[in-house]
């Protein structure tokens, strides 16, 4: 009867599970099959041709009634993408006026709609794609960022960073330090690596948005400032005037009150741009016994590289005997690549730690060195060298 019994539920398990992927497979072609057709919809309308005001007008009012439903906002992003690798001309100012409506008069509710929503903004990348700032394209992309910017108060961390993509890639910079503002005030805040990321792609004028940024940098959570010096940092040399923030940046770093990711940040910040005030500090700080700032002697000891001098280049010979594996791994990186050889190095009475760590350095440069010209020499010859 046991045996019947457990029969009869096996094969009651195998019918739902056919039945299922039947059920499945059908909505699947279905769903398929209407996601067609709302994309060729969607084409239609996005290729007409520009005509008069009132023709316009319709076509905005169309795509505004068809982009409130999310199906027709998944099928318009798949759409734009299949016209920008057909490079076929899109109106690009009519759908910023569109979205910015749709943002306005029918928010999305559901987190996930919302999200989406606020990445498909980030895709447009109206700044860029327009190409132009009249007042009418500032006005609509100004809009925009508004209406997203509500985003950013959002439990949800996918909506807070999607919304922070979104403004980014509007390229207006008062919003981004608004945003950012309101994203230091969450609990859980994003962490550095995501903002500092995102800052680098910001569409508009990366010297207005440095300047506001560190004018307002004590306003910010440490952890915001980190990325805010990190973003400053990784931005070309040529995109914005560093020396302008040198000095400010070397009070915080002399100030022992400051957070320790700030100022860590900061030694980074020195090893690429070269500040002579600073060395005095780095050499301190590599030269510290204090066990609880191994890790400023840590970094300092990497900054070091770019300062010449015969005393920079004694701390580090010093340095390369501590205690600390990682102070002794960067004092030989810095001396190697400041040119030393290893017999340089090597006479000036150095035990077997000291000495193993500057032979490591030199493979490790070498190593790099061949890896690099044969990468070279396959572009030359069109192939792709595999890491």
């Amino acid at each position: 009867m046991a045996v019947e019994k457990l029969t009869f539920l096996y094969t009651y398990i195998c019918l739902c599970i056919i039945i299922f992927t039947i059920l499945f497979s059908i909505y699947v072609k279905w769903q398929s099959k209407v996601s067609k057709k709302h994309k060729q919809v969607l084409r239609e309308l996005l290729t007409v041709p520009s005509g008069d005001q009132e023709v316009q007008q319709h076509l905005k009012q169309q795509l505004l009634n068809k982009l409130k439903k999310i199906a027709y906002l998944t099928a318009f992003h798949e759409t734009l993408l299949e016209l920008e690798a057909e490079k076929v001309h899109v109106d690009w100012m009519m759908l910023g006026e569109v979205m910015s409506e749709l943002a306005y008069q029918h928010p999305y509710r559901q987190v996930e709609k919302k999200a989406y929503f606020a990445h498909v903004i980030y895709f447009l990348d109206l700044n860029q794609r327009m190409k132009s700032d009249t007042p009418q394209a500032h006005a609509m992309r100004a809009r925009l960022s508004q209406c997203v910017m509500a985003y950013a108060w959002e439990d949800s961390i996918y909506i807070r960073e999607n919304a922070l993509k979104a403004i980014i890639s509007l390229g207006i910079e008062e919003d981004v330090l608004k945003v950012l503002s309101i994203l230091d005030q969450q609990e859980d805040v994003c962490r550095e690596k995501v903002v500092q990321d995102h800052l680098l792609n910001f569409t508009g004028s990366h010297q207005v948005l440095a300047d506001s940024l560190y004018q307002n940098l004590g306003k910010f959570m440490p952890t915001t400032q980190v990325a805010i010096v990190n973003y400053l940092r990784l931005l070309p040399k040529g995109c914005i005037q560093h020396e302008h923030y040198w000095k400010g940046f070397y009070e915080l770093l002399s100030d022992e009150k400051k957070d320790k990711e700030i100022r860590l940040a900061l030694i980074r910040y020195f090893k690429k741009y070269i500040y002579s005030p600073v060395r005095t500090t780095l050499m301190q700080y590599v030269q510290c016994v204090d066990e609880d700032k191994w890790e400023f002697a840590v970094v300092a000891a990497m900054s070091l590289e770019g300062y010449e001098g015969e005393e920079e280049e004694d701390v580090l010979v010093q340095a390369l005997t501590s205690s600390n594996w990682y102070l002794r791994l960067n004092a030989a990186e810095s001396l190697v690549n400041k040119g030393y050889s290893y017999q340089e190095i090597a006479g000036n009475r150095l035990d077997d730690y000291a000495t193993d760590m500057i032979a490591y350095r030199m493979q490790i440069k070498a190593m790099q060195k061949r890896k690099a010209i044969q990468e070279i020499k396959a572009m030359q010859e069109g192939k792709v060298v595999e890491g």
